[in-house]
């Protein structure tokens, strides 16, 4: 049985606020991403405080159901990355996943596709100010994960026994039209 997918017009995507992790994901049993799930309860907040990174929430009929934390990094100089060349000492920004997570409720469902076209957005708008190659993240070794970010057009670029870097270049066109989307 195929999951219905939701409807992105039904989605609301927000930056964290204060009053915003109270309740979040309350009753939510995923013990396989338990992790992700006190993260967001008791660093997500702080970490922007201290500006770290920004989290981003996606709201479905008035619940958190999903979000995602990024931060800027800098390439690794001992990983390279397809398509790109550098022609400076300098190393370019990439805008790192530092946490992607969506509720088991409501996966499969295109929500972290979205939250994924919503970050891409982001790391276009910072390309526009002060350069940014691209995303990266650092997924864990798990079939789904890697297939996920595979089907939004990320590469593997480096793995180790628990992570597999990934890295997604930002086209250099420009996005024209409102329906025209970076994936």
């Amino acid at each position: 049985m195929r999951t219905k997918r939701l409807n992105p017009k039904d989605l609301d995507i927000a930056p964290l606020k204060e009053g915003m992790v109270a309740g979040a994901f309350d009753g939510i049993v995923d013990s396989k991403c338990y992790d992700f799930i006190e993260w967001f309860k008791n660093d997500a907040l702080r970490s922007q405080k201290e500006r770290k990174s920004r989290t981003y929430v996606v709201y479905f009929e008035s619940k958190i159901i999903a979000y995602a934390t990024i931060s800027m990094v800098l390439k690794d100089k001992n990983n390279p990355l397809p398509g790109f060349v550098s022609t400076t000492k300098f190393e370019p920004q990439l805008l790192l996943i530092g946490r992607l997570y969506t509720i088991p409720k409501h996966r499969s469902k295109e929500v972290g596709r979205e939250l994924l076209k919503y970050v891409a957005a982001q790391a276009k708008d910072i390309d526009t100010i002060t350069g940014c190659l691209g995303l990266v993240v650092d997924a864990k070794i798990n079939p789904k994960t890697i297939s996920f970010y595979e089907r939004n057009g990320f590469i593997e670029t480096n793995r180790t026994t628990k992570i597999a870097r990934m890295f997604f270049m930002i086209p250099s066109k420009p996005v024209t039209s409102p329906n025209e989307t970076l994936f």
